[in-house]
C-alpha cells in the first residue's frame, strides 16, 4: 500500500483536508464548499465520517437537522390583521408576534428517524438561530421530552440566538453543557416608535432576565458571552452569575436607562473575566474603586470618548495587557491628554493600544502642537513596555498631522519593545518618512516585525553598509515616486530587511469609494524586490537608470 493511500485511511488527515476545503468564516458557514464536501462523503467509506463531521460542524439553521423527522413541517402562520404600529407596541410591550410561517411537529418521530438524527446532531458543534427561523416552542420541548431531556445537540460548543418566541425552549431543549459562547440577538425593536430614553420596561426585559439565569444554571462551562440588541441594564446584569465567564462582549448593545452603573457593578465581581468589550455609553459610578476586575487583561470601548477615564479608573486593579478605542473620533487634546494619564498606572502591564479612528475633534485643527503624530500620541510615551501600537484612520477625511522622519526615530525611543507598529491613515501634508527615518527605527525596535506607514518618500537614503533588519511585514499606503526611485527603494528594502515577506507586505488597497485599487505603487515596489531575489532585471529599471 503506497504512502498516499496509507495516508488518506487515517481519519484525522482526511479531516484536516476537508476543513481546509472549507474554512471558517466567522459564524457563517462557506456555502460554496457544502456540495463538494456532500459528494465527498459518497466517494467511499475513508471519506464519508471526516466529510460528514466538516459538512455539519457549523450550520446556519437548525431547521435542516429537525427536517430529518417526517413529521417536521412547515405550517401557515396568522399575523391577525395587525398593523406596523400594532405590531410595534405589541413588541415594546414584551408579547410575542407569530410568524407568516411557523415549523412545528406534526405526528411522532420514528426509532428509525431518531436513530438518524442523532447520527447528524453529534457532529454539530455551532449552530445559529436566524430571526426568520420560528421554530413552535412546543415542538423543542416535546423533542426534548422524547429524547430523555438530553440535549438535542450534545456536542454544541458555540451558538448565536436570536430572539423568538421558542428562545428560552431552544436554548434548554438545544445546548448542552459542552456550549463555551454564546450569542443573543435582540433587535426585534428596531420598528419602534420610541427613542431609547423612553422606552418602558416590558415583559420582554423580565423575559430576557429570565433567559439568562437560566442560561447561568443549565450552561455551567460557558466561558464566552456576546449580546446585541436593545436591552434594560437590570436584565443584564444576571450575566455576572456564569462563574465560567472569561469574556463578555456587550459592544453591539443599546443600553436604556444604566442608571448609576448597575450593569457593570456586577460585571466587576467576576472574578475570572479577562475580556470585557463594551460600549462607553455604560457608567462606572457604582463600581467600587480598588476591588473591582482583578483579572481583566483586555479591555475595549467603543463608540465615544466621553466615559473612558471613569472607565479606566474602575479597572485600576487590573493587571490590564490590552487597550483598544474603536469607532470613535480622536478627543480633543485636553480629554486625550486625560486619558493617557489614566493608563500610566497600566504602564507597567500593558502590552497593546489599539485606536481605530472615524474622525478628528475640531480642536485638533486650532492646535498648534498638532502638527505631528507625536504631538499627539506623547502623552501614551510613559507605557514603555508596549509591544504592539496600532493608529487606524477610518475615514475618507484627511488628519490635520503629518508623519515624518522625526516622529519615527521618537516612537522608536519612547517604545523600544514594540513588534507591531501601525500607522495607516491619510495624511493632509505631502510630507512623508524616508528610508532614514525607517532605519532609526528599526535600531531602537530590533524586535519590530510588522510596520504600517500612511506613506514613504524615496528620495533619500542612508549608507546601509552590512545593515540588517529582521523586519518581516512592511506596509506603506502612499507613495511618492518615480519609476528611478522605485527601484532604487526596491534594492534597498531588499538589501535592508532580507526577511521581509513580499506576499505579506501587499494588500488589497481601496480608494475613498472603497473600490480595490489594482495598480497600486507599493504593490509595484514589492513586485520589484521580489524579482530582485530572483536575480531578475524588474521591468523598466534599465531605462529608468540610465536615462
Amino acid at each position: 500500500m503506497s504512502a498516499l493511500c496509507m495516508a488518506l485511511q487515517t481519519n484525522d488527515i482526511v479531516l484536516h483536508i476537508f476543513q481546509c476545503l472549507s474554512p471558517p468564516q466567522d459564524d457563517e458557514p462557506d456555502r460554496s464548499n457544502q456540495r463538494a464536501l456532500a459528494r465527498s462523503a459518497r466517494v467511499c467509506k475513508s471519506f464519508s465520517n471526516a466529510a460528514l463531521n466538516v459538512l455539519w460542524e457549523k450550520m446556519d439553521s437548525m431547521v435542516p437537522s429537525l427536517c430529518l423527522f417526517a413529521a417536521f413541517k412547515q405550517v401557515r402562520g396568522d399575523m391577525g390583521g395587525y398593523n406596523t404600529m400594532h405590531i410595534a407596541h405589541m413588541l415594546v410591550e414584551g408579547e410575542d408576534i407569530r410568524a407568516p410561517s411557523v415549523w412545528t411537529l406534526c405526528g411522532q418521530p420514528t426509532p428509525a428517524e431518531w436513530s438518524r438524527f442523532k447520527q447528524y446532531a453529534t457532529r454539530v458543534r455551532a449552530i445559529t438561530s436566524p430571526k426568520d427561523d420560528c421554530v413552535d416552542a412546543s415542538s423543542l420541548m416535546l423533542l426534548s421530552q422524547e429524547n430523555n431531556c438530553e440535549p438535542l445537540f450534545p456536542h454544541l460548543r458555540a451558538a448565536i440566538w436570536h430572539r423568538s418566541p421558542s428562545i428560552e425552549a431552544g436554548l434548554l431543549a438545544v445546548m448542552s453543557l459542552s456550549v463555551r459562547r454564546l450569542r443573543l440577538v435582540y433587535n426585534d425593536l428596531i420598528c419602534v416608535p420610541y427613542t431609547h430614553t423612553q422606552w418602558p420596561i416590558t415583559k420582554r426585559d423580565y423575559g430576557l432576565q429570565a433567559i439568562l439565569d437560566s442560561v447561568g444554571a443549565y450552561l455551567p462551562s460557558l466561558e464566552t458571552f456576546e449580546f446585541e440588541g436593545l436591552a434594560h441594564s437590570f436584565s443584564l446584569t444576571p450575566i455576572s452569575n456564569m462563574k465560567a465567564l472569561r469574556s463578555v462582549d456587550l459592544a453591539q448593545l443599546t443600553c436604556v436607562s444604566d442608571g448609576e452603573g448597575s450593569l457593570l457593578e456586577a460585571l466587576s465581581t467576576m472574578a475570572d473575566l479577562d475580556s470585557l468589550n463594551i460600549t462607553s455609553t455604560l457608567r462606572a459610578d457604582l463600581v467600587p474603586k480598588g476591588s473591582g476586575f482583578v483579572n481583566l487583561r483586555s479591555l475595549t470601548i467603543h463608540r465615544s470618548w466621553e466615559n473612558v477615564v471613569p472607565l479606566l479608573l474602575a479597572v485600576s486593579l487590573s493587571p490590564l495587557e490590552e487597550f483598544h478605542l474603536l469607532r470613535l473620533k480622536l478627543p480633543p487634546p485636553e480629554a486625550f491628554y486625560s486619558i493617557g494619564h489614566a493608563l500610566r498606572q497600566f504602564s507597567s502591564t500593558l502590552r497593546v493600544f489599539d485606536m481605530q479612528l472615524t474622525g478628528t475633534d475640531a480642536a485638533w485643527s486650532d492646535n498648534d502642537h498638532a502638527s505631528s503624530t507625536t504631538a499627539v500620541i506623547r502623552p501614551l510615551f510613559r507605557l514603555e513596555f508596549l509591544e504592539s501600537f496600532s493608529w487606524d484612520w477610518q475615514c475618507t477625511t484627511h488628519r490635520p498631522f503629518a508623519t515624518t522622519d522625526e516622529d519615527l526615530y521618537e516612537i522608536g525611543i519612547a517604545w523600544p519593545n514594540l513588534r507591531i507598529l501601525s500607522l495607516l491613515g491619510p495624511d493632509h501634508r505631502d510630507t512623508f518618512p524616508t528610508v532614514r527615518g525607517l532605519q532609526s527605527l528599526l535600531q531602537s525596535c530590533p524586535k519590530l516585525s510588522q510596520l504600517f506607514l500612511p506613506g514613504m518618500d524615496p528620495s533619500l537614503y542612508p549608507d546601509f553598509s552590512d545593515v540588517s533588519y529582521d523586519l518581516q511585514t512592511l506596509v506603506v499606503e502612499q507613495q511618492r515616486h518615480t519609476l528611478g526611485d522605485t527601484h532604487r527603494l526596491a534594492k534597498e528594502l531588499s538589501h535592508l530587511l532580507p526577511k521581509l515577506d513580499v506576499v505579506c507586505s501587499s494588500r488589497t488597497f481601496v480608494d475613498k469609494m472603497g473600490d480595490p485599487i489594482l495598480n497600486h505603487p507599493w504593490n509595484g515596489v514589492m513586485e520589484m524586490v521580489g524579482s530582485i531575489r530572483r536575480g531578475k532585471q524588474p521591468p523598466g529599471a534599465c531605462s529608468s537608470e540610465s536615462s
